[in-house]
């Protein structure tokens, strides 16, 4: 089985929504944990290290051939942007030599949020967004070791999220939301302004609560129904809409939002950072040049669908700087999540983007890396 990776109590999940017992593939530097050990002793867990690979390979087939489960977080650690990782390899290796044992994708939806997730920057020392904390796992269809590869295992995972996400009854219901200048947005504006708040809320390595908007953007546009409407409306952040306006007390950042006309035609920008928009008009993925302070993101405009963000890096343990990254270099942004996404030739299929309805949205001229970013292809 392999899920993607959100939080510590990722493993519980698993093991309390699962009906055949499992055994989980952990680095060894958890058994240095005396608090868990009984919990590792008693999931029979498999430790793994650099230095001891091999060793945990054969430990993994011999349990396949003996048609025991087995878990493995494909990404080698746990997000701290909210977006699935690069997935390693080595899942492949201990499939084949178990047997070729059939491989099944899982996904674990709702925990980002949690005072067991990155979200907010830091583990534990934060207060949950909810209480209770709801939390669904889905597990897709098994597929076979040979097919398994990195791409395809990404594909069915995002499938099973954009699945997930679409599930959510906060996604099924409709906002009431208003324009600053009193208009109430249609439903179906509504919905989608408040779908892209939800999705960017899935990482909150760019807008935290505390924020301050400024939107330079014209009021129907539809990416400032989200950023400046849909998204206060679920979080504490102050909207301005000219620059001359904004006046942060100490301690606030400044996110400015717009197009690359509306952010280059202020002279001495009064933010910390710039929300980039780039227009998806056809098929095409568009070029972006960005500066410093910039942070792309795409949107569709037939359907008002944000469809990718870039965020802050996050802070990183000791040795593993750049493990993972927020934005990258001529990217559009990473790919949100609830959207999946096929390869079918030199072109992908986006689905889920208006969740519950079957139409996709085609890439052309796009390459989509191990990571998930999205960029024009040379």
């Amino acid at each position: 089985m392999l899920p993607n990776h959100v939080s510590y109590v990722d493993a519980l999940l698993l093991g309390v929504s699962c009906e055949r017992d499992m055994r989980f593939v952990i680095y060894d530097t958890f058994y240095a944990m005396k608090a868990i050990q009984w919990g590792l002793r008693l999931f029979g867990t498999v430790p793994i290290s650099p230095t001891k690979a091999k060793e945990a390979i054969r430990t993994v087939a011999n349990a396949l051939k003996q048609d025991q489960a087995v878990c493995l977080f494909p990404e080698g650690q746990l997000t701290r942007t909210g977006y699935v990782n690069e997935l390693q390899k080595g899942y492949e290796l201990m499939a084949r030599m178990g047997g070729n044992a059939r491989v099944q994708p899982v996904w674990i939806d709702g925990i980002w949020g949690s005072i067991f997730s990155y979200e907010s920057g830091r583990f534990f020392k934060k207060m949950p967004r909810l209480a209770p904390y709801r939390v669904s796992v889905w597990f897709g269809e098994l597929m076979d070791a040979r097919d398994a590869d990195p791409v395809k295992m990404r594909e069915a995972m995002l499938a099973l999220g954009a699945e997930a996400f679409a599930a959510r009854e906060s996604v099924k219901t409709p906002p009431h939301l208003k324009l600053p200048d009193g208009t109430v947005l249609g439903k179906d504006e509504a919905h989608m302004a408040h779908i892209n708040a939800l999705r960017i809320l899935e990482t909150s390595l760019l807008l935290t609560k505390g924020d301050v908007i400024l939107c330079l953007l014209e009021p129907n546009h539809p990416m400032a129904k989200t950023f400046a409407v849909a998204l206060p409306a679920l979080r504490n952040l102050e909207v301005f809409w000219k620059a001359e306006n904004v006046i942060p007390r100490e301690g606030q950042r400044v996110i400015a939002i717009g197009d690359e006309s509306a952010l280059r035609s202020v002279r001495n920008e009064p933010w910390d950072l710039a929300v980039l928009l780039v227009e998806k008009k056809g098929q095409d993925v568009p070029a972006v040049i960005a500066t410093g302070k910039d942070y792309p993101a795409m949107f569709d405009t037939q359907t008002g669908a944000l469809l990718t963000m870039s965020v802050v890096d996050p802070v990183m343990p000791v040795g593993e700087e750049g493990f993972q990254v927020g934005r990258k270099t001529g990217s559009v942004g990473h790919l949100l999540r609830g959207i999946s996404i096929r390869a079918e030739g030199l072109s992908y299929q986006l689905g889920g983007v208006i969740p519950g309805a079957e139409e996709s949205l085609q890439l052309d001229q796009a390459v989509l890396d191990n990571d998930g970013f999205v960029r024009r292809a040379a």
